[in-house]
Formats: structure tokens, sequence, C-alpha cells
């Protein structure tokens, strides 16, 4: 008996130790949660016989929650802002059996501000950092769980203090990058500059370099903290070892040696084939058809001429009128020094008269006729000094060919006198003004551009944005070089593109290429070998210039309203955006490049500053931002409508970034709404619109009969006449927009018909 009372009260002192130290099961011991498991029975002799052989009633313990387990849902390393989060929560009894009636207290949050609980067991997010979640049974204080957690959906904050903002650099291409990376949250995690690792210090301050190439250069810092939360920042510079200097008051600092080369090969002075009309000996053929040879030569041609063979003392004067003559056939040809100028008129005829007023002589008439009338004219081509042109005849004559007088009623002597006359004095009368007619047509012609060129060209331009102060653009040209020879011509000229500085910004100058930064000078020449009739080529820099010259003008620094985008036919509206104020204040002028991999035309804006004030989705919207933009551009020919484009293709952009500086209070944590319709939404668009309806520009035109005197409304060859510069290739060659073509000369294509009301 006794040995059956020690089996028994070892066998109930195991089973009640075994239920109360479970790691499962057992509460908390150090104030987190569980409870005294001996509060709960009476100890082993309750489970014992009594003294006199029967045993007490077994009562079995009451179970209680001796561990609490949670779970959320759903679980993540951090949430954000408007999350909801359930809680799942597991309450174990001492003897590990589940509890699933067991309620809890109101989870405890703190601090106070970043998560409130909701109805369901759990809670909600309404700002960002961490909280302490404290869950507990109801009724039993001590069996809790504490966790920390995270609302954190920000990445960490970048601040860059190196480069600074609006620099245009030389000299040293190593450029230092330093600034500030800091995270409110879980801590940063990573740090990349230009993709990449840069490490960081304790305090976030960090410090690498980069090196810098041709034009612009974009410094993009992108850091990541623990929970994966990513940001960036940008900071653009331009650099060159190269700028132009840009001053109004001084124009010739802003000339690029050599910007403007261009190649005339002879075709495009006289073309074989009688039928071309795409070339300059058509273009004066047509001029010439309408030449008032009655209007060179003065009437009389002869006065007082003595005549005294036929009337003794009389005095004659001889009058030449209704002159007449075939199609000109005119050969201009390219040779050391200038231009041969070869005209022939042919069938040259005109009827003269010969009167007096002598008593008792008689008046008489006549015609005079020839096979030609052979002009020649070698015109001398130079540089002047100043950079102008020299444009002048030399060697210049004129011959009647084949010359048959016809006088009626005169024969012998007296004819013979009278060819004698025409083949002298009025011969060399009629050469003597056909010389005088092209002597002065050249002689204007070198006095008009000498004139143009000697100051600056005006280029007035509407702004781009209406409401806004009008533009002023200036180009110098300065002639160097003139050589002509049996092959054609070569020009070469310095030119420069300026306006007068209004803005408050100051810069070294306009962005210049640099042969891309090489040692080696990069040397363009037109391909002789199979040239076009017109070649032409400018240097990228001017295209700098003109950039910088909007930029420096104000062009750039635009007021936008919504009033305006609507007058330019966009309407704001349709994207949510209404009463919109908005102000650009670019700090860096945009640029181009061929400085490229593969060598292509790219377009790069850096450092352009927007501030904006407008309504959006109903919410008032405060916003300062930078923008930054790169992006390949391919110039070509294309079909226009009315004939041969210059069309300008953009390609997707390998730069698009927006630096949000500050915004109004409405949109925090909202911020990357108004960065996305920049980058996602309003750029894309753009981009969209250019590719699919690129940017035509129409061939220069020329209507001949404006510009080479029909315009006084006057019918003659060349009315209803233009000249279209008939460009077939473009291309991107050591720097340099080459243009490959010709010129064609047509008829005015009528106006376009107006649509039916």
């Amino acid at each position: 008996m006794r040995l059956a009372r020690l089996l028994l009260l070892f066998c109930s002192s195991m089973a009640l130790a075994c239920s109360g130290n479970s790691e499962t099961g057992k509460g908390k011991q150090d104030g987190t949660g569980g409870s005294d498991p001996d509060s709960a029975a009476e100890g082993p002799d309750a489970l014992l016989p009594d003294a006199i052989g029967g045993t007490k009633d077994l009562a079995p313990p009451e179970p209680v929650p001796t561990l609490l387990q949670i779970s959320l849902d759903p679980e993540k390393p951090a949430y954000k802002v408007k999350d909801s989060v359930k809680l799942i929560a597991t309450v174990t009894d001492q003897f590990g059996n589940p509890m699933p009636d067991a309620s809890l207290d109101v989870p405890g949050l703190l601090p106070a501000g970043i998560a409130e609980a909701t109805e369901a067991p759990g809670f909600k997010f309404v700002s960002e950092g961490m909280i302490t979640l404290t869950v507990c049974v109801a009724g039993y204080p001590n069996v809790c769980v504490t966790r920390d957690i995270w609302c954190d959906q920000t990445g960490p904050v970048i601040v860059i203090d190196q480069p600074m903002r609006g620099l245009m650099l030389s000299g040293d291409k190593l450029v230092p990058v330093s600034g500030t990376v800091t995270d409110a949250g879980g801590g940063v995690g990573t740090l990349t500059v230009d993709e990449a690792d840069v490490a960081f210090g304790p305090d976030g301050k960090f410090q690498t370099a980069v090196t810098s190439v041709q034009a612009m250069n974009y410094v993009e810092v992108q850091a990541a903290d623990v929970f994966g939360n990513a940001a960036s920042a940008m900071r653009s510079y331009l650099y060159s070892t190269e700028y132009h200097e840009i001053d109004a008051s001084q124009p010739d600092l802003s000339l690029v040696p050599d910007a403007l080369k261009v190649y005339t090969d002879d075709l495009l002075y006289h073309n074989p084939d009688p039928a071309a009309a795409d070339n300059i000996s058509y273009l004066l053929e047509l001029v010439l058809q309408d030449l008032d040879l009655s209007s060179l030569i003065p009437n009389p041609v002869v006065q007082d001429q003595d005549l005294s063979v036929i009337c003794l003392w009389g005095k004659y004067d001889i009058y030449l009128d209704n002159i007449k003559w075939g199609k000109p056939d005119v050969k201009v040809k390219t040779v050391s020094g200038g231009l041969d100028v070869d005209v022939v008129i042919p069938d040259f005829y005109g009827e003269f008269s010969v009167d007096t007023d002598a008593f008792a002589c008689a008046d008489f008439n006549g015609t005079v006729k020839a096979q030609s009338v052979h002009v020649h004219a070698k015109v001398s081509i130079t540089v002047l000094e100043g950079g102008g042109l020299d444009i002048s005849t030399t060697e210049t004559t004129a011959a009647l060919e084949g010359l048959d007088i016809n006088l009626g009623g005169v024969t012998g002597f007296l004819l013979n006198w009278l060819i004698d006359l025409f083949s002298g004095t009025v011969a060399d009368l009629l050469e003597g003004q056909f010389s005088s007619m092209l002597s002065d047509t050249v002689k204007d012609l070198t006095s008009g551009i000498t004139e143009s060129l000697a100051k600056p060209i005006d280029i007035p331009l509407d702004p781009f944005i209406p409401g806004n102060t009008p533009i002023l653009l200036q180009v110098l040209v300065r002639f160097t070089q003139a050589l002509f020879d049996a092959q054609g011509g070569n020009l070469k000229a310095n030119l420069g593109i300026f306006s007068p500085k209004t803005i408050d910004i100051d810069a070294p100058g306009a962005l210049g290429r640099a042969w891309c930064l090489n040692p080696t000078p990069e040397v363009f020449e037109f391909d002789k070998g199979a040239p076009m009739p017109l070649e032409l080529a400018a240097h990228i820099d001017v295209v700098n210039e003109a950039l910088f010259a909007l930029w420096n003008n104000g062009a750039l620094h635009l007021t936008i309203t919504s009033d305006a985008l609507a007058e330019m036919g966009t309407d704001v509206g349709k994207y949510g955006i209404s009463d919109l104020q908005a102000a650009t204040q670019p700090l860096l002028p945009p640029v181009v490049t061929t400085c490229t991999q593969d060598g292509s035309l790219t377009a790069q804006i850096g450092e352009f500053y927007l501030e904006a004030a407008f309504g959006m989705l109903g919410i008032p919207t405060d916003v300062h931002l930078y923008l930054y933009l790169e992006l390949a551009a391919e110039i070509s020919v294309v079909d226009g409508e009315g004939g041969k484009a210059i069309g300008v293709v953009v390609g997707d952009p390998t730069v698009v970034h927006v630096g949000l500086e500050s915004i109004n209070p409405e949109w925090y944590g909202k911020e990357s709404m108004i960065t996305g319709l920049v980058t996602d939404t309003l750029v894309p668009m753009v981009l969209k619109s250019l590719k699919e309806k690129p940017l035509s520009i129409a061939m220069p035109a020329f209507n001949l009969g404006d510009l080479l005197g029909g315009g006084d409304g006057g019918q003659n060859a060349l009315s209803g006449k233009q000249l279209v510069l008939a460009l077939t290739e473009i291309l991107n060659d050591f720097g340099y927009i080459h243009v490959r073509g010709g010129i064609q000369i047509g008829d005015v294509p009528p106006p376009p018909e107006e649509p039916v009301q």
C-alpha cells in the first residue's frame, strides 16, 4: 500500500511539473506574460487516497492563459501610411491547449499619432515612424507581447552640396561630388553615385568624384533605406575646355572659326542638259528673257552726226527702236579666281531712223539685224580684309556678230557708210551698254553683300509663349576664304550668333565642342570625289550659340498661364489642371552635342527650374522643381506636305528626372504624383506626339518674281517661279551638320484651297 502511494505521488508530481514548464504553454515569468500554475491546483496531495482507504474527488485544474503569440496580416518589414494591419493572436493555456475564446485588451500603440486602433483587432497607420505595439490577454496583464513596427514609405533624404547648381566648368575633368544622405526611418542601406557604390559616414556625409565629358554632365545620387525604399537626386553641369564668349557690344568675340563651309560644284552653275532647271545659268536665262534692251540704249544713239555726204551742212540724229531678240543662252562656269559668264542673245533686230532738221535734207530709216549679241565677262570673287566678299567684273566684252543693215532707198557708198557707222559707233555703244549692265549688276550685288555683312544681321523672333518678351538674335558673318577653280568653288566663313544679355546670370559663353575633348584636332572637308551641286556645313558650336543666345536673351525665362497655352492650342484642363501660373528660370542653357558613343545628335537640358501654382484635382498646388532631360534626335530629309523637308525625329529619353524642391502641405505624402505627372505623363506625351508627327521644316523657297524684279505685279519670265533648296541628305560629320543637295527652279505651287464652309 505504501509503495502504491509513493508511485501515485511521484506520477502526480511529474504531471504537474510537465504542464507548468512547457515552452509553448508556459506564461512568461519575466513580466511579459504568464501566471503561477500552483494557483490553479491544490498540490499533489489532492490526488492521494484518504487515510481510511477511500480517495478524494479529483477536480481538474482550471485552464489559464500562459502564452500569447501574435502575427500581422499582411506581414511586412515596413508599412506605408494608410496601410491597415490585422492582428492574429494565438492564446495557449498551461497545458499547451489553444484558447480560441480568450479576448485581448485594446492594443497599445506608442508613440501616439503614428497608428490608430481599428474595430477589428488591428490598427491603421496615419503617419510615418516606428510604433511599439503591446498586446495583452484581457485580465492577464502579464501575458503580453511587445513588438516594434515601422511605417516607412519614403526613401532617404539626399542633399547634394557639390557640384553647385548652374556650373559651366573647364579645366580639371575630375569633379568632386559631396553631400549628405539621411533616413529618419530604419536608416540608410545603400548609396551610389552614377551607379558606383559610395561609402557614407555615421552622419550620412559622403564624398567622391566623377569624370566629366563634353557637354551636359548628369550626376545622379541614388540611395535606399534598410526597407528598400529608394530615392534619387540629380545635379547637372556643363563641361568643355572651350567656350565662345558672347557679348553683344563686342560681336567679333562670338565668331566660331570656319563655322560655315560651302562647296558649289560646277554643276550648280551650268548643266549640259538644256532642259535642266537646277543651275544658275538657267536662272540668268530667265532674267534675261525679260531684259528690256531698249532701256539700255539711249536715244538718239548718235546725236548731231555730220552727214554732209548726204545733205550739205546737215546734222542728223540716229534713233534705234523696236528692239527684239531671241531666247538668251547663258553659260556660267567656275574658273580660277571666280566665274566666267557667257551670254549669247540670238536674232538681234532693231529699227532705226535718221532724222534731221536741216533745210532741204531728207529723213530716212531702216533695220539692223545681227545673228547674235555675244557678251562675255569674268567675275572675280575674293575676300576683303574685313570679311566681306569682293565680287567684280573684269575683261568684259560685247560684240554684234553677223551684222546686217538694210536702209530703204539708200545704196552704194551711203549704205557702206551707214554699215561702218553701225559696225563702229553704234556697235561700240551697244557693247558698252551690255558691259555696263553686267558690271553694274555685279557691283550692286557686291555692294549689297558687303553692306549686309558689315554689321550684325538682326533676326527678330516671336516669343515662344504668348505674352512674353519678343526675342532678338543677331548673326555676324566674316568670310575667310573664296577659292574657285574649274571644278567648283569653296567658301569658308567665321560665324557667330548672339543676343543682348537680359538675365542676371554670369556665364563664360556658349558651349564649344573642343574636339570632344580629344587631343587630336578634327578636320572636316567636303568629299569632292562624289560631290553634290551644293553642299553646306554648319558647325554644331553655332547651334549652341543660338541656344545660348536664346537663354541669354531671356527667351527661355518664361511666364506661362492657362490662357497662353490655350492660345497655342493646349488645354491643360484635360489633365485636371486649372488656373495655371508658372515661371521658368533655367540656370543652364540647353545644349546639343554629337560627342556621344555613336555620334548621334543629342539634346540636353539641365537645371531647368520651374515654379508653378495651379489647381489639380481640386487641390491647390504650389510646386518648385528642377527638370533634367536628355534625348537623341535625328535630322534627315523627309517628304513634307509641299515636297522635301527637314525632319527632326526624337528618340526615347536617356535621362528624365524631376528634382522636387518644395510643395505645399496638401501634397505631403503624395509628392510622387507631381513628379510622375511630369516624368510619366507630360514628357512621354510630348515625345509620343513628336514621334507620331515629327517636326518638319519646309525647305527654304524664294519667289523669284518678287526677288528679282517681278514684285511690281507685272508679268515676266520670273512670275510664278520659285527657287528651292533641293536638299537630299543631312549628315553629322566631325561636329558639322552637313547638308547635301542643290537648287531647283520651278513653278510656285498654288495656295491651298480654302475648306468649304
